[in-house]
């Protein structure tokens, strides 16, 4: 199998959504994801920008010793902003936050956090 490299690293930006305290018998990854789908579509629809995302499921270890109660599962959605695709960065970060509070309006207003890191992004061409 070869591997083909569609272009040099690129220095881009890595949002890691944390949504927290939800029922999970109702909100699952597949309801989440779509939730998400929604928002990006529409901001697709006024932007021309669209904000792919990864959702998984993780537990949350937060200490019911000191009162915490939002559960022990929650769901984080990873977005990484192509650059070969989105040039502007301001542009994308618009884009997810209007995304994200869409979603988390969807969600009936969850505890929600929000990392942003910068990543180095490599992007490999199907051959």
């Amino acid at each position: 199998m070869v591997i083909k490299s569609c272009g040099a690293a690129m220095v881009t930006e890595r949002y890691i959504i944390s949504f927290y305290g939800i029922d999970t018998k109702y909100y699952t990854n597949e309801f989440v994801g779509k939730c998400w789908e929604i928002a990006a579509d529409e901001v697709y629809k006024e932007q021309q920008v669209y904000v792919t995302g990864a959702v998984l499921t993780t537990n949350i270890i937060c200490g019911e010793v000191r009162c915490c109660n939002l559960g022990n599962t929650g769901h984080v959605i990873t977005s990484v902003r192509n650059p070969a695709e989105i040039h502007d960065g301001e542009l994308y970060r618009e884009a997810i936050k209007r995304v994200l509070l869409k979603t988390r309006k969807l969600l009936d207003n969850p505890n929600m956090s929000v990392v942003i890191d910068k990543v180095e992004y490599y992007y490999f061409c199907q051959i």
